[in-house]
């Protein structure tokens, strides 16, 4: 063999190699676990609050069914409707429409939802921010149900909305005057925190 063609044989075998080792690295690359929707589905069920936020929350993995005006017990009747995926996490945003419930009456409300979601799925709620006026009344009777919901519950948690918005400098500054409502930056913190709290 010519020395000419040894070498173009050598030539050819190394961009094989090469070859085969790019397409290896856009594979690894390709199938690589970031983090960004590949976790378990999130199915989300709000109201207003979580309507005017939806656009700033992920969208790989997650499912948003949000109403303006909703109560809980209407979200009870949506997720007896819903085809859960196994293993989904949901996530309740409801209860501002409920104020100024008695904390037994809404405990109800939230056992209706629970069961309503049935077995197998880690549910997250959503509690009231109730650091206005408007829903001063909360903190008492919703946002109470809320916290004790735990004890009945075991897969259940509270996302401490109300809690978190007193930690954000300048928050009621992103309030809507009707003290119930934010505006866009308070909407978009709300996105954030809440897909923090889920993982993504």
């Amino acid at each position: 063999m010519s020395r000419a063609r040894a070498g173009g044989s050598r030539l050819l075998l190394l961009g094989a190699v090469l070859l085969a080792v790019v397409v290896a690295a856009v594979i690894v690359i390709d199938g690589r676990d970031d983090g960004s929707g590949s976790a378990a589905d999130v199915v989300v069920v709000g109201d207003s609050l979580t309507v005017e936020s939806n656009g700033s929350l992920p969208t790989d993995g997650w499912t948003v069914d949000a109403q303006y005006g909703r109560r809980t017990s209407e979200g009870a009747a949506i997720l007896r409707d819903l085809d859960l995926p196994p293993g989904a996490t949901v996530v309740v945003a409801l209860g501002t429409n409920d104020v100024p419930e008695p904390a037994d009456q809404y405990a109800a409300r939230i056992d209706e939802v629970v069961a309503a979601i049935g077995p197998g799925h880690p549910i997250l709620w959503v509690n009231v921010d109730a650091n206005t006026p408007a829903l001063a009344a909360a903190a008492d009777g919703v946002n109470a149900a809320i916290r004790e919901a735990g004890d009945r519950h075991p897969r259940f948690e509270v996302a401490d909305w109300d809690r978190h918005v007193t930690t954000v400098e300048g928050f009621d500054a992103m309030r809507n005057a009707d003290g119930v409502h934010y505006l866009p930056a308070g909407s978009q913190e709300r996105a954030r925190w809440l897909a923090s709290l889920v993982g993504d």
